[in-house]
C-alpha cells in the first residue's frame, strides 16, 4: 500500500502540502505559507537524506512523513525530528511505526548516537507511537496557545 523512501527527491511544495493536510486537525493551530515552511525547515537544519516519507503506492502521493535534522550536541552525533505527521485518511495503518523502525537503519549508517523527538501529551496516539518505539521521556514542557483577538 506504501512505499518508504528519503525525501532526497521531495519537491519543497509536496512536504507542505502534506504538512498542511497531516496537521489540519491538531491540538495546536499551524499557520504557515510555503515560505514560512521553507525557512522553519532552513531554521532547524532539515536534512532530506535522513527524513523519511511514506508514498502510496496508487499514485506516489505522500501520505505521512519525518523530517529531521542532524548536528552535534554537545558530545554527541544526533539526529533529531523536525516534524512528524501522517495525512487523517493514511493514520492508524502503523505509517510512523514503520517510518520510525526504517530510520534506525538510516541513524545508524550516519553514526547518529542519539535520535531526539518533542511530542504533546494531548496528542496521546503520537505520545504511545513514540512510547512503542522506545522513547523515553527526558524533560516536558507546557504548551500555551494565545488567542489571536488577545
Amino acid at each position: 500500500m506504501y512505499t518508504y523512501s528519503s525525501l532526497e527527491n521531495t519537491s519543497d511544495e509536496v512536504l507542505f502540502q502534506a504538512f498542511k493536510d497531516a496537521f489540519e486537525d491538531y491540538p495546536v493551530t499551524v499557520h504557515a505559507t510555503l515560505k514560512s515552511f521553507q525557512h522553519m525547515l532552513q531554521r532547524r537544519g532539515y536534512d532530506p537524506r535522513i527524513s523519511l516519507g511514506a508514498f502510496k503506492k496508487s499514485d506516489h502521493a505522500l501520505a505521512g512523513f519525518v523530517l529531521n535534522g542532524y548536528r552535534m550536541f554537545g558530545t554527541k552525533r544526533t539526529a533529531y525530528d523536525i516534524v512528524t505527521g501522517t495525512v487523517p485518511s493514511h493514520r492508524r495503518q502503523g505509517i510512523t511505526n514503520t517510518i520510525l523502525e526504517e530510520l534506525k537503519e538510516v541513524l545508524k549508517q550516519k553514526q547518529a548516537e542519539q535520535y531526539v523527538t518533542e511530542v504533546l501529551k494531548v496528542n496521546p496516539i503520537a505520545f504511545e507511537a513514540y512510547k512503542k518505539q522506545g522513547f523515553e521521556i527526558r524533560r516536558e514542557f507546557s504548551c500555551y496557545q494565545l488567542k489571536n483577538e488577545n
